[in-house]
């Protein structure tokens, strides 16, 4: 897996997909920032909509990492001999991960 195209596909597959994850990022930062208002600063990011922008903030301001490219290539994941490509049609869709609510409980 390669992260930069991982960012790649959410910023510009499916709008809901990116729309959800900057949503409950943001909602993750305003707790952080009040839990923890000395080290987490909302200035700057607020009108950050973009995925990448935001990575790229926080790498700037709270990693050693000279980039961001240098950020995600830590996060790669190679596998020798791997060479199946996984679509999301592939992954279980929720119906087979949540069990029958119309039979009795377990």
């Amino acid at each position: 897996m390669n992260p930069d195209h991982t960012l790649t596909a959410l910023e510009t597959g499916f709008p809901l997909y990116h729309w959800y994850f900057m949503k409950k990022w943001h909602h993750s930062l305003k707790i952080k920032s009040h839990l923890f208002p000395e080290r987490v600063t909302l200035e700057g990011i607020s009108r950050a909509w973009s995925i990448r922008t935001l990575t790229e903030y926080f790498v700037s301001h709270y990693t050693e990492f000279p980039n961001v490219d240098a950020y995600l290539s830590g996060y790669g994941i190679k596998v020798a001999g791997f060479k199946k490509k996984i679509t999301l049609s592939a992954l279980p869709m929720r119906e087979q991960l949540l069990p029958d609510r119309t039979g009795p409980a377990t």
